[in-house]
């Protein structure tokens, strides 16, 4: 396993737990990932890996800030993800938010379907997608819908990446 990659299970582990104890996540961790992702792009590349740094920061940031805006995600969970670009770079980091997209679109799932909400939230959706293309009210009304700690799903797309870089299961590349 990579330094990279021990570094993002360190601190999406990290911002899982605060996530899951205090529904927040700390800039205290996100400001210390950011920190580590740039020591170990100029440790690798020189003054160059800013470069990379700023790449996977902005990488990761820009798709996340749309999906806060559309509030698909918590400002936190979007900081964590570009800590995560920032460590990895611009294609790994790219890689682990899609994972992440996929395993929080399963948490909602799962918690849609465990709170007995899936006609309610379905409805919902159908009346977000439907204000998006006839120009009608788009905002999500807030207090409605499920709310998940997409922090764990960062770490598990993490968890998942670390498997998949260190050819712990037979994936082609």
């Amino acid at each position: 396993m990579s330094v990279s990659v021990f570094c993002v299970l360190v601190y999406t582990g990290m911002a899982a737990l605060l996530d899951l104890r205090t529904r927040k996540i700390s800039n205290t961790v996100i400001l210390c990932g950011w920190s580590a992702g740039l020591g170990l792009w100029l440790g690798a590349q020189g003054y160059r890996g800013c470069l990379y740094w700023l790449a996977g920061i902005s990488g990761t940031l820009l798709p996340g800030m749309v999906l806060y805006l559309l509030r698909g995600l918590g400002a936190g969970d979007v900081k964590l993800l570009s800590v995560s670009g920032g460590i990895l770079g611009l294609r790994r980091g790219i890689r682990l938010f899609v994972a992440a997209l996929f395993l929080g679109g399963l948490l909602g799932l799962a918690a849609v379907c465990r709170a007995g909400e899936g006609r309610a939230c379905l409805g919902r959706m159908g009346n977000y997608i439907h204000g998006l293309f006839t120009g009608g009210k788009t905002v999500w009304p807030k207090g409605q819908g499920i709310k998940i700690c997409y922090a764990a799903a960062v770490f598990g797309a993490s968890v998942l990446l670390a498997v998949w870089e260190g050819r712990w299961l037979l994936w082609p590349k």
